[in-house]
């Protein structure tokens, strides 16, 4: 984030932490997950550095039951696989629900901030 601004240094360094560290305690806030089960991959090869996610997560969820119309808690789980490029910062869903892609990408999120990340993407001639 801070080699694609422009200016000093060190402000460019503090203003992208800063705003990772938003998105970060965004993600955490908005985490609803409870039962959860997900497997983290991490490889680089050819340039590229992800780390390739999948699993499945529940969280309570209240709806409105069609037939006595009163409100109801049950668990909804979600389904989802994707990667994490470590370049570039960005999450990709490869099976993931529409509706459930912003709840994914705040778990993932936060899933993230406590994973450290060994590997060098090196290049390949």
């Amino acid at each position: 984030m801070a080699r694609k601004m422009e200016g000093d240094w060190q402000a460019r360094m503090a203003l992208a932490l800063k705003k990772v560290w938003a998105m970060v305690k965004e993600a955490q806030k908005n985490n609803k997950a409870e039962k959860e089960d997900v497997e983290f991959n991490e490889w680089a090869r050819y340039g590229h550095h992800r780390v390739y996610f999948k699993g499945r997560f529940g969280y309570n969820n209240t709806v409105r039951n069609a037939m006595t119309n009163k409100l109801v808690d049950i668990i909804t789980y979600v389904d989802f696989q994707g990667f994490y490029d470590v370049e570039k910062g960005y999450i990709k869903l490869d099976k993931c629900q529409k509706r459930h892609e912003d709840d994914v990408i705040n778990y993932i999120n936060s899933k993230l901030v406590e994973k450290t990340f060994n590997m060098k993407a090196e290049k390949v001639a």
